[in-house]
């Protein structure tokens, strides 16, 4: 039906309008004329837009490459003229990235997204990339490489593509996997000649990674490659430079720094140059010319941060070298070798820098080697407190703690026992973070028993029992000052119990005295007489009996002397009692002044005078007991022994003496039995009764 109806249409028109063949060729020849003028407009705007961008004039190349696109839409140019503006726009972008960058990316993806099949994507994409990468946006810039890489691309693309990864990943601190990738292509053989930036990269990162010896080959082979290239790219001549210095060769680093010093006077990396060439001569024993290079920095380049590192190597020269004098023609830069004035001053001026934190470092270390370990300490947690996190925290850390540690075994060592555990407390949180070395636990462990804290001293020394292997000379002096702790808590079962064996254990040791006098001390302490006065014995014929009472040349042995003249007399020997106390007082010569004895030697004293006396040697007794009487007349528990050398001056005539004695007796004591013996006296009782009176109350 429908064939029917258009086969009438069309014998209607034949009829009512003649021949179709009757107009064609004139509106045949007005259309191709057009469409002909139409081609020649769209090739000559193309034509201009290319111009423009071959002159260089890239927003004239936007303008018309846009027109074109605007009024030849469906043109099959059209693919062609898209990358062309798009490439266009790179250029345009590249003079004002941080303000154009956004048209040029647009651009770039309109034309990928019309055409992404054409042979033009791929140059568009590397294109794109740069774009992101020197616009900040790093991970679209490498995304933009890998998409290339994917797409299979024809030769030379992939060479250039994993270049501009690798040099991304350089920059993005990936440097083994930008190594890899520039090993990769130095190996490929296609193109025989390898671009700058993929040879120069290699070097680089091989010198990012500490591969020194590969970056100084790699740059030697960029510039046998490139010999022009220090001309115009002096940097190349400064890197190389640097890893020669990295490979200690330090002579042939120097050269290349003097040569490029000159050229190079007005590049951004002059200030680190000179500072460079300084720390040259200073590895190779050079003084003077590493400070004329250091002071030539600050002068030429102030403020930078080669000037800034300049500071902090004169600071470390006048550290190292004392005495030294600025070079002649210099003046002014004297401070600069007063290492701690002058890393005060790097920390002072530029805290925002990393130098800043290398100074104080540096500084406080410097007071830490001079001993001043307060300051030292105080300089350390300042850099903790301003630079938390520090890259030389770990460092600073250690620092501190070991000045900490110090400052304890410094003030141990000066008997400063009480300022010992203040700093342990005060920094207790330091330690916590690190644990203390074994010399300062051990100072510490020290000065708690020097000042009696028994208790705290023993769990000290038990945590230093389990730090050091068995047999070793350090446990043994652990041993022994557990043994001495014991002792002081009043654990005398424990001391038998962890000493007994160390005579055995340890037949050579030089503390043995020591241990059989706490044997001694401990079985005495718990009346086993018999064997106290064994280890007693055994304690003088070792020698030394060790630490306890050395204060006073001489007192340990005297001590040792008195017990065991104790021990003598609770078992009722008082001819070897007396003897004892003899001895005890030879070992210890006597002073002018009684209180300047120390006690056990008092107690040597007396009990010799009190054995004289009752073997009825007045005289002898008389002479001990007028030594001790200041401290008989000051202490009431020595009023017996103050009644007996007034009872010896009686017997030997000084009946003046005597009263006095009594006088004070029936004074201080009034009521006691001494006292009441003394007022009989003075009541002129007779001797005999006296006598008796004093017999009853002993």
């Amino acid at each position: 039906m429908v064939r029917m109806v258009a086969v009438g249409v069309a014998l209607f028109g034949l009829v009512c309008c003649g021949s179709p063949d009757a107009g064609a060729p004139r509106e045949a020849r007005e259309a191709s004329q057009a469409d002909r003028e139409r081609v020649q407009a769209e090739i000559l705007l193309g034509r201009q837009g290319r111009s423009a961008l071959q002159k260089g004039q890239t927003l004239q190349a936007i303008r018309l490459f846009e027109a074109w696109v605007e009024r030849y839409p469906r043109s099959p140019r059209r693919e062609e003229i898209s990358y062309l503006l798009a490439d266009a726009y790179f250029r345009w972008a590249a003079k004002d990235l941080p303000r154009r960058f956004q048209p040029a990316i647009d651009a770039h993806q309109q034309a990928l997204q019309l055409h992404p099949n054409s042979p033009q994507a791929v140059h568009a994409r590397l294109q794109l990339a740069e774009i992101y990468w020197k616009s900040g946006l790093q991970y679209e810039a490498l995304a933009a490489v890998e998409m290339v890489l994917e797409g299979a691309p024809p030769a030379p693309y992939p060479f250039k593509a994993k270049g501009k990864k690798a040099a991304y990943l350089l920059q993005m601190g990936r440097q083994r996997e930008a190594w890899q990738i520039y090993e990769e292509l130095l190996a490929s053989p296609q193109p025989a000649e390898k671009p700058l930036e993929v040879s120069l990269g290699y070097a680089d990162a091989a010198f990012s990674l500490g591969e020194f010896a590969r970056a100084l080959v790699g740059y030697q082979s960029v510039l046998k490659q490139f010999p022009d290239l220090p001309q115009s790219r002096p940097l190349v001549s400064y890197r190389l430079g640097e890893a020669l210095f990295k490979n200690r060769r330090f002579k042939e680093a120097r050269e290349v720094f003097e040569s490029l010093q000159k050229k190079a006077s007005k590049e951004s990396f002059s200030h680190q140059l000179l500072a460079r060439m300084g720390d040259c001569f200073l590895e190779e024993g050079d003084i003077q010319g590493a400070m004329l290079s250091y002071l030539r920095n600050l002068t030429r380049y102030p403020g930078t941060e080669g000037a800034l590192t300049s500071k902090v190597r004169l600071a470390d020269i006048g550290l190292r070298h004392k005495g030294l004098m600025i070079p002649p023609g210099e003046t002014g830069y004297e401070a600069y070798l007063d290492p701690l004035a002058a890393y005060a001053e790097v920390a002072r001026t530029r805290p925002d820098h990393p130098l800043a934190e290398l100074a104080l470092y540096k500084r406080a270390a410097a007071l830490k080697n001079q001993k001043r370990y307060e300051e030292a300490e105080a300089g350390f947690r300042e850099l903790l407190r301003r630079y938390p996190k520090s890259f030389l925290r770990n460092d600073t850390w250690f620092a501190l703690r070991e000045s900490l540690q110090q400052s304890i075994q410094q003030a141990y060592a000066r008997g400063q026992w009480k300022r010992a555990i203040q700093i342990y407390r005060t920094n207790r949180e330091s330690y916590l973070k690190g644990g203390m070395d074994r010399e300062s636990l051990e100072s510490l462990a020290g000065s708690y028993e020097r000042l009696g804290w028994g208790e705290r001293a023993t769990e000290i020394y038990r945590e230093l029992l389990d730090l050091y292997p068995p047999g070793s000379p350090e446990e043994e002096r652990i041993r022994v000052g557990l043994g001495r702790t014991y002792f002081l808590v009043q654990e005398y079962a424990s001391v038998l119990d962890f000493l007994r064996e160390f005579p055995r254990r340890y037949p050579q040791s030089p503390s043995l005295g020591e241990v059989y006098r706490l044997l001694g001390d401990s079985l005495y302490h718990q009346k086993d007489c018999e064997g106290a006065r064994e280890a007693y014995g055994q304690a003088l014929r070792r020698g030394s009996p060790g630490a306890l009472g050395k204060a006073v040349e001489g007192g340990a042995a005297a001590e040792i002397y008195v017990r065991m003249g104790d021990c003598y007399q609770s078992t009722g020997q008082g001819s070897k009692a007396l003897e004892a106390y003899r001895k005890a007082v030879q070992a210890f010569p006597r002073e002018k002044e009684a209180q300047h004895l120390p006690p056990h030697i008092q107690a040597g004293y007396l009990g010799l005078a009190d054995g004289l006396y009752a073997l009825g040697k007045y005289r002898e007794a008389c002479e001990i007991y007028a030594t001790l009487n200041p401290i008989l007349a000051s202490d009431p528990r020595m009023a017996g022994a103050l009644y007996r050398l007034a009872d010896c001056y009686r017997r030997q005539g000084e009946r003046k003496s005597a009263e006095a004695i009594w006088r004070s007796l029936a004074q201080r004591n009034g009521g006691g039995p001494w006292a009441r013996l003394a007022s009989h006296n003075l009541e002129e009782v007779t001797w005999q009764e006296a006598y008796g009176l004093e017999r009853s109350i002993e």
